[in-house]
């Protein structure tokens, strides 16, 4: 997919709403809204208006575009390999612009990939066992130690 990058700058409504936020968010907003009008191709004010429309019921609720733009949205940072609290944050924020603009946003449950610093997928599996936290236990000085045991107490098992 070939994005088309969408300057945000001159949008009214995008300027009507970032003067409703502190100074110091502004350029986040701002910048996660770059990011949104980026991946969809469209301006600020082309979502709000066809977000309207969808709400107002002129099409059938089963070929409504927000909930898929929001996935493609997540997607989108995620292809851009952004940490997941960024994503989660930058998801929130487009959420907040269009309730702001009285535009309720479906519940959807993203699924956000987590990965380890070796960029394969975290489970269950990659959970250290009660082996592993005790050689680190043993290996580990004071403070090291102090944490593993105000931890490790939430569990049964005896270290």
């Amino acid at each position: 997919m070939v994005h088309i990058i969408v300057y945000v700058t001159m949008d009214p409504l995008l300027t009507k709403y970032l003067n409703t936020r502190t100074p110091g968010t502004r350029d986040r907003v701002k910048l996660f809204i770059q990011h949104y009008t980026t991946s969809q191709g469209q301006s600020p004010s082309q979502l709000l208006d066809e977000a309207w429309r969808e709400q107002r019921g002129e099409q059938p609720p089963w070929l409504h575009q927000l909930p898929q733009r929001l996935e493609d949205y997540k997607n989108y940072l995620e292809d851009k390999e952004m940490a997941e609290s960024t994503v989660k944050a930058a998801v929130s924020t487009v959420r907040s612009f269009y309730h702001n603009h009285g535009i309720t946003t479906p519940r959807t449950r993203l699924k956000y990939k987590k990965s380890s610093d070796s960029g394969s997928a975290l489970t269950v599996d990659d959970l250290p066992g009660l082996s592993e936290i005790r050689r680190a236990f043993a290996a580990a000085n004071t403070k090291f130690k102090s944490i593993i045991l105000t931890i490790y107490p939430q569990s049964d098992k005896k270290l």
